[in-house]
């Protein structure tokens, strides 16, 4: 089941690229669909996912990052940050963020979109494959 909502994503995924132009990560929006039960969730992969973007380009203003380069160290810093989120926030009783590699390939889409138009696609994609999931029978739980 969670593999067709992810595949159902993807599919939403491509053809919302095809018709705006904007990217909403291709596997992202199935995941946070998945997801859609708790919000807190959402909002700490949002934060790690925006953390990483600023970290990495600060970093980007000494260190050339371009590419490849640039993406992964994109994931990398998501995953330090999850990573420090599962060890510390339980302190603070802060969920774990939505996958492993979710958070950076969202901060992938914020640095080659910008912030408003990643987390407009993003919204926009995840709220289609939820309703077409819920709509085929799936339980979103």
């Amino acid at each position: 089941m969670y593999d067709s909502v992810v595949i159902l994503g993807v599919i939403v995924s491509l053809i919302f690229s095809e018709l705006t132009g904007l990217s909403a990560g291709l596997v992202v929006p199935g995941y946070l669909a998945l997801s859609l039960h708790t919000p807190l969730r959402l909002v700490s992969t949002l934060a790690v996912a925006t953390a990483s973007y600023l970290i990495c380009r600060l970093l980007s203003e000494y260190v050339i990052l371009y590419g490849r380069r640039r993406f992964g160290v994109q994931l990398l810093l998501a995953f330090f940050f999850s990573m420090l989120l599962r060890r510390f926030g339980t302190a603070f009783h802060l969920p774990s963020v939505v996958g492993t590699l979710i958070p950076g390939i969202i901060a992938r889409e914020i640095d080659r979109q910008g912030i408003r138009d990643a987390l407009l696609a993003i919204t926009a994609v995840t709220a289609a494959t939820a309703l077409l999931a819920l709509a085929a029978g799936y339980p979103l739980l």
